[in-house]
């Protein structure tokens, strides 16, 4: 076991009301001449919506393959090269629209794009965008594929990696289906008339070929953005299959983009600088304003313990009051899921010992955290 403290100033965020991370066409938007480096990690669960989540991600396992992501073009046409594919863009005002792909095996070019992100975008936004496409596969047959994607920011937070924390997190779902029909060309379908496919991408035609196909592919991807970073810091990816109605497993990994190299590497990124050092400007001031307004003395609460009853698979909060206070305590898991709440109690100075029942609740992580006299005071974490 081990027990680590992270005291007021670095948990005011998780209690308390916060600038919540938006994301801006200016700062997250995509740029030619980028060029970042993604590292495979082990899969992980991504947890529940909401808002005041805390993820930890200090446990994760690196696979030791790193991917170059880069972007050319100009501001209104984009091309992503990563591991021998192209992904192409369009900036159509303040939306990013997905407009094809390629690879060895395969050509996709949209006659109806899809929509990646619409600008600005903030915790609980969420659009639906239908897409169609025509190309080729295996450049002798005739491929189409379309389907509906349905993105939503669907929770914040903070993010801790190791000894470093990231405020400010946004975290977007993208959700999609999709089908696929290959034919052996009568004709070509890149140059598919426009009558039929002005049909074929009518959001009625794609719905019911995605509730009546035999083969949809499900695609159920997360990404965790950070004030004053242009691309995400972490990303997974579940790729299912549901076949005449039942889902099957079909393939899912994560990356990792190590803020520093962002940091130091993305060149001119002007804004995201300016929003970093404005974020660090405000944690000094909300500092200093702590400091001098000293509503609850640090000394009210001068030693807290959380430890694990290994016989009853329950954990023992002890802490010590140096003055009489309102005390509330919360139990959470490590998503920020609330678990058990202690109301609000007038306590006296003294010793306390609290056993906290999980009633067979199994996480690697538990956080208790205290409120004292209305304000945050501190928060402990127990883990295995």
């Amino acid at each position: 076991m081990k027990d680590s403290v992270i005291l007021l100033a670095s948990i005011l965020g998780c209690l308390s009301l916060k600038a919540q991370n938006t994301l801006y066409k200016s700062e997250n938007a995509p740029r030619p001449g980028d060029k970042i480096i993604k590292e495979r990690i082990s899969y992980f669960d991504p947890g529940e919506k909401g808002d005041k989540k805390i993820w930890y991600f200090d446990h994760l396992t690196t696979e030791k393959e790193r991917y170059e992501l880069r972007y050319s073009g100009n501001d209104s046409l984009l091309t992503g090269h990563e591991h021998l594919t192209f992904y192409r863009y369009q900036m159509q005002g303040d939306s990013l629209l997905i407009t094809g792909m390629e690879n060895r095996t395969m050509i996709q070019k949209s006659y109806l794009p899809e929509l990646s992100v619409k600008y600005p975008f903030r915790f609980g936004d969420r659009f639906e965008s239908y897409f169609y496409n025509v190309g080729e596969y295996q450049h002798n047959l005739n491929l189409t594929v379309s389907g509906k994607s349905i993105v939503e920011a669907d929770a914040e937070g903070m993010l801790i990696i190791g000894e470093d924390t990231l405020e400010n997190i946004l975290r977007v779902h993208t959700l999609r289906k999709s089908v696929s029909e290959i034919k052996i060309p009568e004709c070509s379908y890149m140059s598919e008339d426009s009558v039929t496919a002005k049909l074929r991408s009518r959001p009625d035609s794609i719905d019911y070929r995605i509730a009546n196909d035999t083969l949809v592919i499900l695609t159920d991807t997360y990404r965790w953005y950070a004030a004053g970073y242009r691309y995400p810091v972490f990303e997974t990816i579940e790729n299912k299959l549901i076949r005449n109605g039942k889902e099957e497993p079909h393939f899912r990994t994560a990356f990792y983009y190590p803020p520093d190299e962002q940091y130091y590497t993305l060149p001119e990124d002007v804004e995201n600088l300016l929003r970093r050092e404005k974020i660090e400007a405000e944690k000094l001031a909300a500092k200093d304003s702590s400091e001098n307004e000293s509503v609850i003395p640090k000394s009210k609460i001068s030693e807290y313990k959380l430890s694990g009853n290994k016989a009853g698979g329950d954990l023992i909060l002890e802490y010590t009051l140096t003055e009489s206070a309102d005390v509330e305590i919360a139990l959470c898991n490590a998503q920020g899921q609330l678990l058990k709440m202690y109301p609000k109690e007038t306590q006296q100075a003294g010793y306390y010992r609290k056993e906290i029942k999980i009633n067979g609740s199994i996480f690697e992580r538990y956080v208790i955290r205290f409120i004292i006299d209305g304000q945050p005071a501190g928060e402990k974490i127990w883990s295995e």
